[in-house]
């Protein structure tokens, strides 16, 4: 099982899948947007998965080199709850910042 995350209590992140909409405004070739979303995750505690849930929300820009090829980055942040560990209830906040390239046709 890959970690995307270990907490202090030596639990961690398997997997995280995010939804996601986009609103921006365009400044010549750069688009500067917000992002707004929902989060799921499963946390392993000791070979045990929980489930986590909760909502996604970011800031992002995306700017045309030329014609066809564009780059781009992306700060979001997930704020999850759900993770039942033992008598705990865990909440967590993950971060994540995204740097891409890509090719329109």
């Amino acid at each position: 099982m890959r970690e995307l995350f270990r907490g202090s209590l030596g639990s961690y992140v398997t997997d995280n899948v995010d939804a996601k909409g986009r609103l921006g405004y365009s400044f010549g070739s750069a688009l500067v947007y917000g992002v707004v979303g929902y989060s799921w995750a499963t946390t392993s505690d000791a070979g045990t998965l929980y489930p986590a849930s909760g909502l996604n929300y970011g800031v992002g820009l995306d700017y045309m080199v030329n014609d066809h090829i564009f780059v781009g980055a992306e700060y979001l942040m997930r704020n999850l709850t759900g993770f039942d560990i033992g008598v705990n209830r865990i909440d967590a906040t993950i971060n994540s910042a995204t740097i891409r390239a890509g090719y329109k046709f």
